[in-house]
């Protein structure tokens, strides 16, 4: 069934399923991606067993892989790792309709890395947490203005001001009024 694989490819016999309508095969998967990742996680490895079973002149692709992530807490900042589940329902077929089937490749093999990358990838979180009771830092010990800032309070508003824009509280517009006179 497996024709060969390494970190980067999970091949299955496409002639071999294809010849009898109803087979099923058990496909291990042990990816190792490189530079598989959003802007905020990645992916470090997808393991499981699917299942790939012949429909008539179509492949069904089948089943759950733990999908292993890093990434940077969104609360802490800290590095974070999780563990996520994939689910996996998938067809192949010859003329595959855009955006809900994958093309079943006339080669004697099919290789379900790029699909199940794609699946991954699609499964990675939004925002990582190292840990569901994360607080985040804590305002005390790392408070958020700096010494420097405390010292900008604008006396006539109150607000926190900023010396850059200090220029533009000196300048004053004329109106139309004002360039009359």
């Amino acid at each position: 069934m497996i024709a060969g694989t390494d970190d980067r490819s999970v091949l299955v016999d496409v002639a071999a399923l294809l010849r009898w309508p109803g087979t099923r095969r058990e496909v291990p998967v042990a990816l190792v991606p490189e530079r598989i990742e959003t802007s905020v996680c990645a992916v470090v490895g997808l393991n499981g067993v699917i299942v790939a079973e012949s429909i008539g002149e179509k492949v069904a692709v089948s089943g759950t892989l733990a999908l292993r992530w890093r990434g940077e807490c969104r609360r802490c900042l800290e590095p974070a790792t999780g563990t996520t589940e994939v689910e996996i329902q998938e067809i192949f077929e010859k003329e595959p309709v855009e955006g809900e089937t994958y093309e079943l490749p006339t080669a004697d093999h099919l290789d379900l890395a790029p699909m199940l990358l794609e699946q991954a990838i699609l499964a990675l979180p939004i925002a990582p947490l190292c840990d569901e009771s994360c607080a985040g830092p804590a305002p005390g010990v790392y408070p958020t203005a700096v010494a420097a800032e405390i010292d900008l309070v604008d006396e006539q508003t109150g607000q926190l001001g900023d010396p850059r824009w200090a220029a533009l509280d000196a300048l004053r517009l004329e109106g139309p009024e004002d360039s009359e006179k």
